[in-house]
């Protein structure tokens, strides 16, 4: 049986969003690491990722980790090592003023080299 406004899936994965805007911050304050994976639509939308585990109730700075230093840290990488090749974006203002400027680097590196 269909339903208004996309059917019975659509309305799973509305009840699904709503569960994880209330455990996100929640999930954070018990000391789950929360990563960016690029779930967002379209994919491939980090920035967009980003905003969205802000608006749903991670504080800056853990939106912005999410999308970066948690990861290495989830995975046992160092965040940084003395020679090794550099992978770093940059923004002409500071994403923790405005998240919005996340999509919008200024350069990209890639293994030491810039790439954009």
């Amino acid at each position: 049986m269909a339903m208004r406004g996309g059917g019975l899936l659509a309305a799973a994965a509305r009840a699904s969003l709503v569960q994880v805007r209330q455990l996100l911050p929640l999930a954070a304050r018990l000391g789950v690491t929360v990563l960016t994976g690029t779930d967002e639509l379209p994919h491939g939308s980090l920035a967009s990722e980003v905003a969205t585990l802000h608006r749903d109730g991670l504080p800056v700075p853990a939106a912005l980790a999410a999308a970066s230093t948690a990861a290495r840290t989830y995975l046992g990488l160092p965040a940084w090592e003395s020679g090794a090749p550099a992978d770093f974006v940059t923004f002409d203002g500071d994403p923790r003023e405005n998240l919005d400027g996340l999509a919008r680097p200024a350069a990209v590196v890639a293994g030491g080299r810039r790439v954009r």
